[in-house]
């Protein structure tokens, strides 16, 4: 009998959660999907995720650093 552990992911754009589109997706997939509706997070890095209970939270940094 195989053991299966069951996680769950989250994304988060700012005050906004997100469900997992498809559980499939890789996170670089899941900013694609989702940068049509938030542009901002077309051009965040892949975050690491926290871990929160039997969930990883992914949280899209979208710093736009200044010039100068």
């Amino acid at each position: 009998m195989a053991l299966t552990i069951e996680t769950k992911r989250v994304f988060k754009c700012g005050d906004k959660e997100l469900p997992d589109p498809d559980p499939r997706m890789s996170v670089k997939e899941v900013i694609k999907f989702y940068s049509a509706q938030y542009p901002e997070i077309a051009s965040s890095s892949v975050p690491t995720p926290k871990v929160v209970k039997d969930t990883f939270v992914y949280e899209f940094n979208n710093k736009i650093e200044g010039k100068g």
